[in-house]
């Protein structure tokens, strides 16, 4: 099995809180998939579906390249557009030094910053 395969996103709902599961690796192979479940939900707030935020759960993700890095900031943007927030939860400490080094540290939810 490749990290392909066990590549999973979930979505679930509480209230205006869209909170969307990645575990694995997000990457060139697998950045397609989030693009497109996020953007789902993005385009639920397009179609009157109220939405404050989008909660991205990253504690199962066990490794993102550029390609996912880009893609988060390309749909953090778009949530902006639509009047919603989009941050990362369940930040790892290898997660939270590369936001650092790329200067990305805004996307990580208030209180999911470790600096372990």
């Amino acid at each position: 099995m490749d990290h392909v395969d066990e590549f999973r996103v979930s979505i679930g709902r509480a209230g205006g809180t869209v909170t969307v599961t990645v575990v694995g690796e997000v990457d060139m192979a697998t950045v397609g998939v989030l693009r497109v479940c996020v953007g789902a939900v993005l385009d639920g707030i397009v179609r009157g579906r109220v939405v404050e935020q989008v909660v991205v759960q990253v504690s199962g993700m066990s490794f993102i390249d550029a390609s996912g890095l880009g893609a988060l900031v390309d749909l953090r943007k778009r949530a902006r557009r639509e009047g919603a927030l989009l941050l990362l939860a369940g930040v790892s400490p290898a997660l939270w030094r590369l936001l650092k080094l790329t200067g990305l540290t805004g996307l990580a939810g208030p209180g999911e910053i470790d600096d372990g």
